[in-house]
């Protein structure tokens, strides 16, 4: 190994450790945001549907018993008592929330490369119709970060994901009442403490309250004396760097001990991959064991036309009364992995099911099992 190539590693390792840098500032600049910023933890009135009736619930503050609202009424009756309830509430600077019925929306866990960290939302904006039963044009999500995962290759992500339509249907019903919600959520979702579940999408999100502009431009100086800080701590990372330029140099200096390390490592490898295509070519299950696991499996309503299997995955093709339920299930079994529709579900009109396509990875080991 060249000292010219050991000055290219260190270099890439400066990029990544200016971008972890970047990374770690806006966590924190996030957080300080989210603590600072005036009504974070003000009052919520959640409005939701329900048997012909809006149901009213306020949490934090004021709150009292749920109101409902008769929606048999012309809109102009309903924006009155909506107007009279939240007055009653002093709702004026409350967040306002669109709840959707729990059929509307999904959730799971997903995992991205680490790579991805910066912005995962875009990532997931093109993984929408494998992971959700909505095309990315017809669905809106939210992301929450749970960190990474054991070996710390992954990043943990919560998806939270509903029907566009059904989401910007609710948003023009309270928009008609006189409201401007500021997010919409749905009926049992699960999320970590600090993070606001929020469908809305970012061109229907309400402008803030004007009367907020005070706070936030004292906001802004207090944010420009802690990015004082923040150069600071950049300039500590950018001496670390170049002490590791130093030690690069020195390292180069070795060159003929560092390819000889290097040959046996190639070695090493070669003979494990040797190992690994031998033993996975033994334990590899075949599609008549596959079709077993996942006949035991899948429910009776689904009819599954067709299957075949494809290096570590397994495609399928057929149809069920909910095909939403399918990934969950799947993934639930130990010989099954990383599952999630290739296509969007489609219900056929004459049988009244769900077409789906799903791709879902195998535990080879399930060949050497009895």
């Amino acid at each position: 190994m060249t000292a010219s190539s050991h000055m290219e590693r260190n270099a890439s390792r400066r990029d990544g450790s200016s971008s972890g840098l970047a990374a770690w500032w806006w966590d924190r600049l996030a957080g300080l945001l989210q603590r600072a910023l005036p009504g974070r933890h003000q009052q919520r009135v959640i409005l939701q549907e329900a048997d012909d009736q809006l149901v009213i619930v306020a949490e934090g503050g004021k709150t009292g018993d749920p109101k409902q609202i008769s929606l048999r009424q012309q809109p102009q009756a309903i924006a009155s008592e909506l107007r009279q309830h939240l007055k009653a509430l002093r709702a004026s600077q409350s967040v306002i929330v669109g709840r959707l019925s729990a059929d509307h929306a999904i959730q799971r866990i997903v995992e991205l490369p680490r790579a991805a960290e910066a912005n995962p939302r875009a990532v997931l904006h093109h993984q929408i119709d494998r992971l959700t039963p909505w095309p990315a044009n017809h669905c809106s999500f939210d992301v929450e970060s749970l960190g990474y995962s054991e070996d710390g290759r992954s990043l943990r992500l919560r998806l939270t994901a509903a029907s566009k339509p059904a989401v910007t249907t609710l948003h023009q019903k309270l928009t008609s009442w006189g409201l401007r919600p500021n997010a919409i959520d749905a009926e049992g979702l699960v999320s970590n403490g600090g993070h606001q579940i929020n469908l809305l999408p970012h061109d229907l999100e309400a402008f803030q309250h004007p009367r907020r502009l005070l706070n936030t431009l004292g906001l802004l100086a207090l944010l420009t004396g802690v990015g004082l800080l923040g150069f600071q701590a950049y300039l500590l990372y950018e001496q670390q760097e170049r002490l590791d330029t130093i030690q690069a140099r020195l390292e180069a200096l070795e060159p003929q001990r560092i390819a000889t390390r290097d040959v046996a490592d190639q070695v090493i490898k070669l003979r494990e991959q040797r190992s690994f295509l031998y033993n996975r070519k033994l334990q590899a299950p075949s599609s008549t064991l596959l079709l077993e696991r996942l006949s035991a499996l899948l429910p009776k309503d689904v009819w599954l036309e067709q299957m075949r299997v494809e290096g570590e995955k397994v495609y399928l093709v057929g149809n069920a009364d909910r095909a939403s339920d399918l990934i969950a299930l799947i993934e639930s079994s130990p010989s099954f992995t990383r599952a999630g529709f290739t296509a969007s579900t489609r219900r056929d009109a004459k049988s009244g099911k769900e077409r789906f396509q799903i791709e879902a990875g195998f535990d080879e080991r399930m060949g050497s099992k009895p």
